[in-house]
């Protein structure tokens, strides 16, 4: 028995292989069916690789488990890792577009000149590095303040360069009457905001006291056949008089307008109004607070004069223009009163001057009658 015992105890790791013979695996059946002891050694070793199998399953799982997170966590690196891209692109894109004041160094102020109608002429030139997008300017105080923009990224290839019929914005053309206007200076403003914040950097192009060469042929051609940059464009401030006209000229607000339309505090001076209303002729009197050189007082006569015939046009009832204003001579100051009436101001044209606010058309054209646009 004790042979036979050890006999199938060798067979025993084959019959749970599975391996064994059909008279073998027959023989270990029959022989634990009455061998308790062959029986306890078949059960151990059928525990004993079933832990194994349970530790084989786990490590397999664990292996498994780590391997699909190490999927997911790949994934969601690969997720995150393309929407930071993306994001950046956008934001790179974004910035791209962001504007940004061209700076003075980045343009060239070129035919800085004096027109044949006393106008300031000048052309900005943008560098070739930078493409301009726009072109923005504005008046305060006096002053004029232009803006080129650009983007903080050139990522578009500038495509048109300035010729003589272009007015772009990399090659622009400006022209601005300083003399109606009462316009001091002209600055390139680096700075966004519509107005002088005090912060933006901004750069002399031209000033009131600077002498300037008479303008070229070429410039003169453009401004007569082409629309510049400026405050020129034909026609706006006849359209802005004839819509400010009022027929009487106690209405002080709507007197006003016209007043402001025309800059007379602008380029002539601060001053207080004088109203004759109580009897005809009906009067207007401008009473100037600052006092006046003799050597300035022809031109100061002679453009007081142009306000005043549009004054005498375009209110009504108003029958005459008196100025004031004091005069220094040698040190001595003498008070000084000039008047026109709407019968001088129609000698002087040739025509009832209170036919000129019949139209705006007929605005322009004495507007450029008397000169104070040519």
């Amino acid at each position: 028995m004790e042979k036979t015992c050890e006999i199938i105890k060798d067979l025993l790791p084959l019959y749970i292989d599975g391996v064994c013979s059909e008279d073998s695996k027959k023989a270990v059946e029959e022989h634990i069916k009455t061998c308790e002891d062959c029986k306890r050694e078949l059960e151990d070793y059928q525990r004993e690789i079933s832990a194994v199998e349970r530790q084989e399953e786990e490590v397999i799982k664990k292996i498994s488990s780590r391997w699909k997170k190490s999927k997911t966590k790949a994934l969601f690196s690969g997720i995150f890792i393309m929407a930071m891209i993306g994001i950046l692109g956008i934001a790179v894109l974004c910035y791209s577009f962001t504007t940004r004041a061209v700076k003075y160094e980045e343009i060239t102020v070129g035919n800085l000149s004096q027109l044949s109608n006393s106008n300031v002429y000048f052309t900005l030139k943008v560098s070739e590095e930078i493409n301009a997008k726009g072109v923005d300017w504005f008046e305060y105080k006096g002053n004029i303040y232009i803006t080129l923009k650009t983007n903080k990224l050139q990522l578009k290839q500038k495509t048109v360069e300035g010729d003589f019929t272009e007015s772009t914005n990399n090659y622009s053309r400006w022209e601005f009457d300083t003399k109606m206007s009462g316009i001091k200076n002209i600055y390139l403003y680096e700075g966004l905001t519509g107005y002088d914040d005090g912060q933006a950097k901004k750069t002399l192009i031209w000033s009131s006291n600077k002498e300037l060469t008479a303008a070229n042929t070429e410039a003169e051609t453009w401004v007569k056949t082409y629309q510049p940059w400026g405050n020129t464009e034909p026609g706006l401030l006849a359209n802005t008089l004839f819509k400010h006209k009022n027929p009487y000229v106690g209405d002080i607000s709507s007197d006003g307008k016209i007043l402001i339309d025309l800059r007379v505090a602008w380029v002539l001076g601060n001053f207080k109004n004088e109203l004759q209303t109580k009897s005809e002729p009906y009067g207007y009197t401008l009473l100037f607070e600052d006092a006046i050189k003799k050597e300035h007082q022809a031109d100061f006569d002679d453009t007081m004069k142009k306000y005043a015939m549009c004054m005498l046009a375009l209110i009504d009832n108003l029958s005459e223009v008196s100025w004031k204003y004091t005069v220094v001579d040698n040190k001595q100051e003498n008070m000084v009163i000039n008047k026109i009436t709407k019968e001088d101001a129609s000698k002087l044209l040739g025509k009832n001057i209170k036919s000129y606010a019949d139209s705006a058309a007929e605005v322009q054209a004495l507007l450029y009658t008397i000169g104070i646009e040519q």
